[in-house]
């Protein structure tokens, strides 16, 4: 299901369709109203939703300029609902790239923490079995000592 915010590719390629569709369909008429070579007619297509307009191309009929006006609207309306779907769409691609490489980052820091956490706790039980270790030799040593002072004859 897509979120609020969201577009799918499939989307993005439908809506880039039915723009290059609108661009068509503005050549294909202006090449009949205004009788210009069908790459003058889809130039001043192109020209006239991205709002570039050169003047180079200027409709002479009156029917070529109403159309040229109605063109104009309705042609740079759809030119920018194309550009705000084109930036949903590589936003949310660049955002669901960075959340992925967010996700990487923290794992890796928390085995990071992890592994610092279990060698620091590794640390205190070797610690702990030194000192077990140093008390066993000293009750050992003790406990030799006494045994052979009660051999000796020795007492508190």
């Amino acid at each position: 299901m897509e979120k609020r915010g969201q577009m799918k590719l499939k989307n993005f390629v439908s809506v880039i369709t039915f723009f290059l569709i609108v661009i068509s369909l503005g050549g294909l008429v202006f090449h009949k109203v205004e009788g210009w070579r069908y790459i003058d007619a889809f130039y001043f297509s192109v020209m006239t939703v991205t709002t570039v307009g050169y003047g180079d191309f200027t409709p002479h009929t009156d029917l070529g300029k109403i159309l040229t006006m109605l063109f104009a609207f309705a042609g740079i309306a759809i030119a920018l609902y194309v550009l705000g779907a084109a930036s949903k769409y590589f936003t949310h691609f660049h955002l669901t790239k960075i959340k992925k490489e967010d996700k990487e980052t923290a794992k890796k820091k928390l085995e990071k923490e992890i592994s610092k956490a279990v060698r620091k706790e590794e640390t205190k039980v070797e610690k702990e079995i030194r000192d077990v270790e140093r008390d066993v030799k000293h009750l050992e040593k003790n406990s030799n000592t006494t045994l052979k002072k009660r051999r000796l004859g020795y007492k508190k």
